[in-house]
């Protein structure tokens, strides 16, 4: 059973600094109204809980890694100055005091995403096996992983997710719709999505050799990748999409359709844009990706070099 943890502190402070930014644009007509009991300090608090995470800390996000609220409170503390915490202690009590209701939608969304998620533990479990195998790791590992779970407040009609990995501690948080379908199967495929991101860090040879040649291919990849991309990071996340969500293992699990999409592979504006060349690079890849799944074959520098010369020929000839 995978580690699922549903946090209220993190989702209403998620929730406050999405709509803080004004980032929210679908948001619930009952949520504005109960939003509107916040005074104006109330959201002086929220404010100051950015500019702190966003001061203090290099990835401001990671403060929904942690794996309890004695745990937030603690990164609050380290970050805080003397008298500032307990001032922003009593203001978030007042602010989550008022959103209760929120909450209360909050709290039973994300009860209906854990039922879904545990439902369908066995097809999540084969896949997580596949991604072992491709990345020649263990697999008891993956099921110990925490997953934190949060609404998606930037889009609650779509589900996102992301990793975090340092070599003691490793985290997903899993953004999700508000309500989803059980006949939707993609938001599967975007969990193990992450899992291979975690794997493949967790394969220090794997790794490095994405890195290596990301970094003899940087022009290449640079051309291909998304605005201010990291190549690594670029070449990482073709790999994986060629097998998951938009490749192979999508396809084989979750009856994920393998589209050919037609033109050249071309520089993306941003992450979305981005997808596209994901989804390019899946379908030019589904043959070897199949026969390195079937056969248990870890990931190694033919597979690499492979999807390289795929991507050269692609941009070349179109």
């Amino acid at each position: 059973m995978y580690k699922f943890n549903i946090s209220k502190t993190k989702n209403l402070f998620a929730c406050c600094l999405t709509l803080l930014d004004n980032d929210a644009p679908n948001i619930k007509q009952s949520w504005r109204k109960q939003l509107n009991r916040l005074t104006r300090e109330d959201w002086a608090s929220v404010k100051w809980l950015k500019n702190n995470l966003q001061q203090e800390l290099a990835h401001p996000d990671l403060i929904f890694t942690a794996r309890n609220d004695r745990e937030v409170w603690g990164i609050m503390n380290k970050i805080s100055r003397r008298g500032e915490l307990e001032k922003f202690r009593q203001s978030s009590l007042k602010i989550s005091k008022k959103l209760d209701g929120i909450w209360y939608d909050i709290k039973d969304s994300l009860g209906n995403t854990k039922k879904y998620l545990n439902k369908n533990e066995t097809i999540m479990n084969q896949t997580a096996q596949s991604i072992s195998n491709l990345t020649a790791t263990d697999n008891d590992k993956i099921k110990n992983t925490p997953v934190h779970l949060m609404l998606n407040f930037h889009d609650l009609n779509n589900w996102a997710g992301w990793f975090s990995y340092t070599p003691k501690n490793q985290s997903i948080v899993l953004e999700a719709a508000l309500k989803t379908s059980a006949k939707n199967l993609f938001p599967l495929a975007i969990f193990c999505h992450e899992i291979f991101h975690l794997e493949i860090r967790r394969n220090h040879g794997l790794y490095q050799l994405i890195k290596k040649t990301a970094g003899e291919n940087s022009n290449l990849i640079k051309e291909v990748g998304y605005k201010n991309g990291n190549p690594s990071m670029i070449l990482e996340e073709l790999i994986v999409s060629s097998f998951i969500p938009e490749g192979y293992l999508g396809q084989k699990y979750y009856s994920l359709s393998l589209k050919k999409i037609s033109g050249d592979i071309k520089p993306s504006k941003d992450l979305l844009q981005f997808s596209k060349t994901r989804k390019q690079c899946a379908y030019i890849m589904r043959d070897i990706a199949r026969k390195y799944t079937i056969n248990k074959r870890p990931i190694d520098k033919n597979y690499i070099d492979e999807l390289i010369g795929r991507i050269r020929e692609k941009i070349n000839k179109g």
